[in-house]
């Protein structure tokens, strides 16, 4: 079996050890790669970012092994707007998004739409850099590295937390699909919920953030990243994709 894997921080827990099963084969590329792939039959499943699974549901299966989501707390901690001005005034100022997830972009263009009423003038690039830019929406480990350096310099706006206060739901940032004629045996389900269960011991937890943080931030801030990340695609997570995709269908 082909599958793809985000290549974040975040998903290392999913997929760390999965090659000790001969029969599966897997991708670590951007959202966006790994989800075209998916789309155009290179891999049978895989992590998708909600938006580009929403857009394209007819074509595949929602698989209920996991998700990418905010705790029940709301943070994520790793998909932030930094603005060197209250979010509140970036009614046509530019703001920078990335090119890596849609997700994240239009969960930002919805709660400037209706929950500040503004309207930013949006613009994408490759590589963005929050030193250098005055508001910027950044995702991932490259979030996560941001924010320890540029804390004192920003305003920084956590997108779940942001949509939790709004709405008091969790945000799901990603889930598992398979192609549309395929369905994931139960075995293979069982083999990723009890690899992931596995790699969340802290302990073990520990071990895979020492040997896969290029970050240079220290284990202690990480471990505290992941306590804010549920994996579970559970009623009230099915809920907020419901949520989401209404406005998403409004349009901005």
């Amino acid at each position: 079996m082909s599958l793809g894997f985000f290549n974040y921080l975040n998903s290392f827990p999913i997929y760390e050890g999965l090659g000790t099963e001969t029969d599966l084969s897997f991708e670590i590329n951007t959202p966006l790669k790994i989800g075209q792939k998916i789309l155009d039959n290179s891999l049978q499943a895989g992590q998708m970012s909600l938006l580009q699974f929403l857009e394209n549901k007819e074509r595949l299966n929602l698989s209920s092994s996991f998700c990418i989501s905010s705790s029940d707390k709301g943070f994520i901690k790793s998909v932030l707007l930094f603005s060197k001005k209250p979010i509140q005034t970036l009614d046509n100022e530019i703001i920078y998004l990335t090119s890596e997830s849609q997700t994240s972009s239009r969960l930002l263009q919805i709660l400037c739409k209706h929950k500040y009423n503004i309207k930013p003038i949006w613009k994408i690039k490759d590589y963005l850099n929050a030193g250098k830019l005055d508001s910027v929406l950044l995702i991932g480990d490259q979030a996560l590295k941001a924010c320890e350096l540029y804390k004192e310099k920003y305003f920084i706006y956590d997108l779940a937390f942001e949509w939790f206060e709004w709405t008091n739901l969790p945000f799901v940032f990603a889930v598992f699909v398979t192609q549309k004629d395929y369905k994931l045996p139960i075995e293979t389900e069982n083999i990723f919920l009890s690899n992931l269960k596995r790699n969340l011991i802290k302990s073990n937890l520990t071990k895979i953030i020492k040997t896969k943080n290029n970050l240079n931030l220290k284990t202690e801030l990480l471990l505290e990243y992941f306590d804010n990340i549920e994996y579970n695609l559970d009623s009230v997570r099915l809920l907020a994709i419901n949520k989401f995709e209404a406005f998403v269908k409004e349009g901005f």
